[in-house]
């Protein structure tokens, strides 16, 4: 079926699709529409424009999503169960991570939470998950994990009450490329009955260079009432961020459903990471030069275009995102921010 464009699968009893998928090589929209027990997909042909895969609740890990940052059309809404997108995010339990990324992200400082009871909330999927066990999430080149907590921890040396630091990269020798560590501590908002959207997200400024990186996680911890969040990201970013000399700012906006209590940064040296003089490659081998939306600034976030170009455009503007979807199958869902929680 060489010249397939359209295959509609919805609420089809299937596990899985053949690897002989990918070989569609025109195969533009594919419907899977509450195919509730279809656990995985493979790869998929680079000419898909439209997907949905819509209330696929055993959905746990896609293989690949072509061209999500550009063309395509996707609508993920309720798919509770998904964790990964191979070389997009990947959301796994804490004891599968390195003990050298336990130690940057300070993990063996803290106590031990063998009993956890929090929320993580999917901005991709618009679902929200119990977990009983720390999770880390991996994007972006950047390591996160939320946990309870109701204050930034001692070795965040650089901490403020407000949402914003600014500082200068050290001139230390012999240091080549440099990391960043941040830590939000967040709550829910006194007026949080009256957000109409939710927004997480980290901003990195630097000045000197006229860049700025936006990163707005797939997952973030739910804060209750008396029940406050930490937010712990390890930036494997190097001289893509910062160089010594370089004036940089790092922003929380946290709008209009949370605040930030405290937040804290950490500066670091990765003496081991690969450099590109571009400045658009770190040494896990992430080029962020494909979530750029306009000359120096990027918008770290695995989202469908449309939606993510629409929630760049209202973060820079400071006003609230609608978040309504529409895929190519004609599928719509208005998200409303007070039914998540």
């Amino acid at each position: 079926m060489p010249l397939l464009q359209g295959l509609r699968l919805s609420r089809n009893p299937i596990c899985n699709l053949p690897e002989s998928i990918k070989n569609l090589s025109a195969l533009m929209e594919l419907d899977l529409q509450r195919c509730t027990k279809l656990q995985a997909l493979p790869e998929l042909p680079m000419s898909l424009l439209g997907m949905t895969i819509y209330g696929c609740k055993s959905l746990e890990r896609v293989t690949n999503l072509p061209n999500l940052l550009n063309s395509l059309m996707l609508s993920t809404y309720g798919c509770v169960k998904l964790v990964e997108v191979e070389g997009m995010f990947r959301l796994e339990s804490i004891d599968k991570i390195d003990s050298e990324t336990m130690d940057n992200l300070g993990l063996s400082q803290l106590e031990s939470m063998d009993c956890l009871d929090m929320k993580l909330l999917s901005n991709l999927t618009f679902t929200k998950r119990k977990v009983r066990e720390l999770q880390v999430l991996y994007e972006c080149g950047i390591y996160s994990i939320f946990l309870p907590g109701n204050a930034v921890p001692s070795w965040f040396n650089n901490k403020s009450t407000g949402s914003l630091i600014s500082f200068h990269v050290p001139w230390l020798p012999n240091l080549k490329t440099w990391g960043l560590k941040i830590c939000i501590c967040y709550a829910v908002a006194l007026d949080f009955k009256k957000a109409t959207w939710m927004n997480g997200c980290i901003i990195v400024s630097n000045k000197t260079k006229g860049k700025k990186w936006t990163y707005r996680p797939a997952f973030i911890g739910i804060a209750e009432e008396g029940k406050d969040i930490l937010w712990l990201s390890d930036w494997k970013s190097g001289n893509q961020l910062m160089e010594r000399g370089d004036e940089v700012t790092v922003s929380v906006n946290m709008e209009e459903y949370y605040q930030v209590k405290e937040f804290g940064i950490r500066i670091g040296c990765n003496e081991q990471e690969n450099e590109r003089e571009d400045g658009t490659q770190h040494g896990n081998g992430i080029d962020l030069s494909v979530y750029q939306m306009r000359e120096g600034q990027y918008f770290l976030c695995n989202h469908e275009d449309f939606v993510r170009s629409s929630c760049y455009s209202r973060i820079a503007a400071g006003s609230r995102l609608d978040l309504v979807e529409t895929c190519l199958c004609g599928f719509q869902c208005e998200k409303h921010a007070k039914q998540w929680y």
